[in-house]
């Protein structure tokens, strides 16, 4: 849940970010991550930040694009050197959970990934890893695309 409404509550422009802005995690995240998690990528069109149910079939040229995959990846590789794969304990009212910040960027490599899977056969290695990564962590993919 965290990690949706980190990314639908700010789809701004034709650019994306994993986080809205550096503030938007906890002090205890390393500033570095913080600060590579937000930044603007903007060869990707905010669309991909949208519930896959609603991105239109009209939509998938303008964002499975070759550009937009390489800043997700650029973004990634920033993000997984500043952030490590350590986890981060957030409390809030009653509720503890473990955050690792790394895998708020492995979400949105993730939703390009699966939004843009057209069949297995043209899933790169690094999707099939990332999916499977995904659902190591968060369960089943009920909601990728079937063709």
């Amino acid at each position: 849940m965290l990690l949706h409404a980190l990314f639908t509550f700010f789809a701004l422009g034709a650019s994306i970010s994993v986080i809205p802005g550096a503030g938007y995690l906890p002090n205890d995240v390393r500033a570095g991550c913080r600060v590579a998690l937000s930044e603007n990528i903007t060869a990707c069109s905010d669309m991909l930040q949208y519930p896959e149910e609603f991105i239109p079939t009209s939509a998938l040229q303008e964002i499975c694009t070759t550009s937009c995959s390489s800043g997700l990846m650029a973004m990634y590789a920033k993000a997984s050197s500043a952030c490590g794969t350590g986890s981060v304990n957030i409390t809030t009212n009653v509720t503890s959970t473990l955050l690792v910040p790394l895998d708020l960027a492995g979400e949105l490599v993730y939703r390009y990934n699966i939004t843009c899977l057209q069949d297995m056969y043209s899933c790169s290695n690094e999707c099939k890893l990332s999916r499977l990564t995904y659902i190591k962590h968060y369960g089943t993919a009920a909601s990728a695309r079937k063709n």
